[in-house]
């Protein structure tokens, strides 16, 4: 199967250094060369392709609508152990599909992206692609996600921005369900979405790195024991990671309530030395209302600002800052943006021409979690200048009880970014 696998890369060389030869030499026969996409000017074949690349955008929906439709209904699972595949017919009717020629064409769209296999006419396997899909794996939680209650605040993104909001600062989500996510996640014919919506945070921090913490920052400039406060971490599956590499460590875990009690669970699970060990501590809080808990060595939030807009952040970072003794530290594990134009870029960090110095395609995902965070929360992913000053605003007042800016390290599709207490 390597084999196999390996020569049909080189046949997908071939043929893409193939068809550039080929575009090259069209052009040249009527003297022109292929127009840049920065060029306004129009090719002089694009007649023959008219609106392709719009057409292929604008119906950008379809496939994720279809994801939505088999990982509710579990049709990956069905297909579990079926090499042979199944029809369908048999899928419809195992799945309670209500329309069996609806489910092929929904199917026959995937297979086309790789995702199932069609064997023969109407019939399906699983691939390495759709086994993702399979139940017990996190990613039906994150495409149920994004492709249910994600897709619905899309289609209000230009009501919501274009008309006087309903009410102050209403999202784009709200406008579509009539009140705030977690409102309509409270409501009890949602208790499974909210479900699901717990389930798909991990699962995301998972599939961005919950490993990069422990990996990435140098915490061996700590020689001894060192305090780490897990703000608003869940149920903590991220420091527990970090306190298994460095048992001499502590974390503190604050959260809400209900979510601490939750973690005391999944800890005695988890890593019931640490409990035995009290090498961790529970304290609930609210960081809009309530100060951290004071003299930890290192404040570590992930993924909590890229959820509020500017106002709530400096009023979460205040409630940090206060508990902060001279010379703590306070380690942001969110994602930095980056511009695509050049001249934004750390020279260390950009792509090789001809692509765009962001990397490109490569790093959507990035700025797709931002538009997330903008339909859903009117919240953002932040710039590293947009992180560092977000302090400076609230502070610049008295810069002794400041923070200063120490570095930024590197942790997958996301960044440490480090302050320090001065």
């Amino acid at each position: 199967m390597a084999t196999n696998v390996n020569a049909q890369l080189h046949s997908l060389t071939n043929l893409i250094t193939t068809s550039v030869h080929d575009i090259i030499s069209v052009y040249a026969s009527v003297g022109q060369t292929v127009p840049s996409l920065d060029s306004l000017e129009p090719g002089p074949f694009d007649g023959a392709v008219e609106d392709v690349p719009e057409r292929l955008k604008a119906n950008g929906h379809a496939e994720p609508s279809a994801l939505l439709v088999v990982t509710q209904a579990r049709i990956a699972d069905l297909l579990v152990d079926k090499p042979e595949g199944l029809h369908v017919d048999q899928l419809a009717e195992a799945s309670g599909f209500k329309d069996a020629d609806k489910l092929g064409r929904l199917m026959r769209l995937l297979a086309s992206r790789h995702v199932f296999r069609e064997v023969k006419p109407n019939v399906y396997v699983n691939n390495r692609l759709s086994a993702k899909f399979i139940s017990k794996y996190p990613m039906c939680d994150i495409v149920g996600l994004q492709t249910d209650e994600g897709m619905r605040a899309t289609a209000y993104l230009y009501e919501t921005y274009t008309t006087e909001p309903r009410v102050p600062n209403e999202t784009p989500l709200q406008r579509a369900y009539g009140v705030p996510l977690f409102d309509w996640y409270n409501l009890p014919e949602n208790k499974d979405k909210g479900e699901r919506f717990n389930r798909a945070m991990v699962a995301l921090g998972d599939v961005y790195g919950k490993g990069f913490l422990a990996k990435s920052y140098p915490w061996g400039e700590f020689s001894g024991e060192c305090t780490i406060c897990d703000i608003a971490g869940g149920n903590g599956h991220v420091t527990m990671r970090l306190l298994k590499k460095h048992p001499q460590f502590k974390v503190v875990l604050q959260d809400q309530a209900e979510v601490i009690e939750q973690a005391k669970e999944y800890w005695a699970k988890e890593h019931p030395q640490a409990l035995a060990d009290k090498r961790v501590e529970f304290v609930p809080f609210n960081f809009l209302e309530n100060v951290a808990v004071a003299g930890c060595d290192v404040y570590y939030m992930k993924s909590i600002l890229h959820d509020w807009p500017d106002a709530e952040c400096r009023v979460i970072l205040q409630n940090v800052r206060k508990a902060m003794k001279p010379g703590a530290r306070l380690v942001i594990h969110e994602i930095a943006i980056h511009s695509p134009a050049r001249f934004a870029q750390r020279a260390e960090e950009r792509a090789p021409e001809p692509l765009l110095p962001n990397w490109g395609a490569s790093a959507a995902r990035t700025y797709e979690a931002d538009i997330r965070m903008m339909k859903m929360f009117n919240a953002k992913e932040r710039t590293l200048e947009e992180l560092t000053t977000l302090w400076h605003v609230q502070f610049s007042n008295f810069e002794p009880f400041g923070l200063k800016f120490r570095g930024l390290y590197p942790a997958g599709e996301m960044d440490l970014v480090e302050f320090v207490a001065v």
